[in-house]
């Protein structure tokens, strides 16, 4: 039993180090420029912001209604389930959801991972 905090210590490290990753992987999205979605989802022609999420996913469920709810009033925005559009996810380097990338002149300009506030959106969206 000598061995059990030393596991649970390198169990813990290495969700620390998952999580580090798509972190880090999602900033270096930002400056890039976007990859062509509308071969996928044709009604995405001028995407402003892009919401990624699964409907599986708990904080997706409660952010989903927001983000209609704005795309409802503002043009460019764009719901996109991963699980229907998988190589769109793939494309932008979507590794977790919910997830909202923000495209301005055809270069990816923020990247949120994890829900984001109403207030967040409508400031991303502007």
């Amino acid at each position: 039993m000598d061995w059990l905090p030393y596991l649970l210590f390198g169990l813990l490290l290495l969700i620390l180090l998952a999580q580090l990753r798509v972190v880090v992987k999602s900033r270096r999205l930002t400056g890039q420029s976007a990859p062509p979605i509308d071969d996928l989802l044709p009604e995405a022609t001028a995407p402003r912001l892009l919401y990624f999420y699964s409907p599986h996913c708990g904080p997706c469920r409660t952010m989903t209604p927001v983000v209609e709810k704005l795309a409802a009033r503002h043009t460019g925005v764009f719901k996109v389930d991963v699980g229907r559009y998988p190589e769109a996810a793939r494309r932008f380097g979507i590794l977790a959801t919910p997830t909202v990338v923000q495209v301005s002149d055809g270069r990816i300009t923020r990247v949120a991972l994890g829900p984001q506030s109403p207030k967040r959106l409508e400031a991303l969206v502007q």
